[in-house]
């Protein structure tokens, strides 16, 4: 991934009381706060879509076939949801700057019309007209990343019906070119994006649900890619985050398996990276019943990356604390409605990442504020001081797309995520 260069001029160092925030896993998180929603929601993005440095919240409707915003307060808490009409039975949802004019954009996988919708920001929390753009058949998943290195994001979408992937390459202006299509596995849902390989190009990972594998196809930084590589025994597999799980500059998956009642299914497949675009055998975990989405993020402060998943089937959510060298301690389970997905950011600017679940048989999204004490956020590589260090590890972060320096928590890394560092750098340490 081609990153912009930031120059960066430190005077002194502050010194931390604390050098990581105090954490008990039993109780991480708060109670769940309701929030109503439309009629059947499955996906929810999280961005600062008003400018205001709080991050709102967009939610998927799948029944009712249309999207929620809530903007953010600051405290947790959010405004109640403007409804809009978009997409044809929409299943996929990603957030991101298509046409460089620092506001946030929204693009929808249409399952039932075989295309993708494109919204771009007005700035206020309001989007413009969609656009369609042709893609396969039965898209779902999608995820945003510059693919060419033109510094435009491109979309990646699969497609369950017709098996492939579409890429569709910016024309630079928040306009695409026509699809491009790569073979993936059988009933292809979710798709992640990121530098499996070290060679500065993004790579895809497809989860095949019918296939019961994941596809990898290697970038080649022009926006097409390497026939796939597919790594098998999964169990359902539905959803999969990309990030380094034990400290070595790899990129790692984690991967859930929906089904239950075999050896994989209602357990997370954790797949540590070769550094070639290859993968260790999976190790798994035990989560609740039929868990459905993964994000990893730093959940107590200590600097390794933690599992959260949602579990359908229990209605809770399953929190799996990283030992930060590609292992995990047993789930702490939290009660959420029924949940589709998973999404963290922080919602009340404290520097913890709080978790967001959109619950499909209640229509409303779960909210959970993390309980952790975070004294020192900037405190990138908890040694108890602001320093040249501290920066020096969020660059490196940042660089390897590691979800760790996604530091405003809303799923993308760009300038923002500067902009919120080094906000959080110059407040010091209480």
């Amino acid at each position: 991934m081609r990153v912009k260069q930031f120059k960066v001029v430190l005077f002194s160092a502050v010194v931390c009381g604390e050098a990581a925030g105090q954490c008990d896993p039993a109780t991480l998180l708060g109670p769940q706060t309701r929030i109503p929603a439309g009629d059947g929601p499955t996906r929810v993005s999280l961005g600062d879509l008003n400018g205001d440095g709080i991050l709102d919240m967009v939610v998927l409707n799948w029944n009712s076939g249309d999207f929620s915003v809530m903007l953010g307060n600051g405290d947790g808490t959010f405004a109640p949801q403007n409804r809009y009409a978009a997409g044809s039975s929409a299943r996929g949802i990603s957030l991101g700057d298509l046409n460089g004019n620092g506001i946030l954009d929204m693009v929808l996988a249409n399952a039932t019309s075989g295309d993708v919708s494109v919204l771009l920001g007005n700035g206020n929390g309001t989007f413009a007209t969609e656009n369609r753009y042709a893609a396969g058949d039965g898209p779902g998943g999608v995820s945003l990343g510059d693919l060419t290195g033109d510094g435009n994001l491109d979309i990646v979408v699969v497609n369950y019906s017709s098996k492939d992937a579409s890429v569709l390459l910016n024309n630079g202006g928040g306009t695409f070119a026509p699809q491009i299509t790569f073979s993936v596995g059988d009933g292809p849902v979710s798709v992640s994006l990121g530098d499996l390989d070290g060679n500065d190009n993004l790579d895809m990972v497809v989860v095949n649900l019918s296939s019961n594998d994941v596809s990898v196809l290697l970038g080649n930084g022009d926006g097409t890619f390497q026939p796939r590589q597919d790594f098998a025994n999964l169990e359902r597999p539905i959803s999969v985050a990309i990030g380094d799980l034990n400290g070595d500059g790899v990129p790692d998956l984690a991967i859930t398996n929906l089904r239950t009642g075999t050896n994989v299914g209602n357990k997370v497949s954790v797949l540590l990276g070769n550094g070639d675009g290859t993968f260790a055998p999976q190790t798994l975990y035990t989560t609740g019943s039929s868990p459905s989405g993964v994000s990893l993020g730093d959940m107590d402060g200590d600097g390794n990356l933690d599992m959260v998943v949602s579990n359908r089937f229990s209605g809770e959510v399953s929190v799996l604390l990283g030992n930060g060298d590609g292992t995990f301690a047993p789930q702490t389970r939290f009660d959420t409605g029924n949940g589709q997905s998973v999404s963290l950011g922080d919602l009340n600017g404290n520097g913890n990442l709080d978790v967001v679940v959109p619950n499909l048989s209640s229509n409303d999204v779960s909210v959970l504020l993390n309980q952790c004490s975070s004294p020192c956020p900037a405190d990138f590589n908890n040694d108890g001081e602001l320093n040249f260090f501290d920066v020096a590890a969020f660059l490196v972060a940042f660089n390897n797309a590691d979800p760790i320096a996604d530091f405003n928590g809303d799923g993308l890394f760009n300038f923002f995520d500067f902009s919120a560092f080094l906000h959080a750098f110059n407040a010091g340490c209480p």
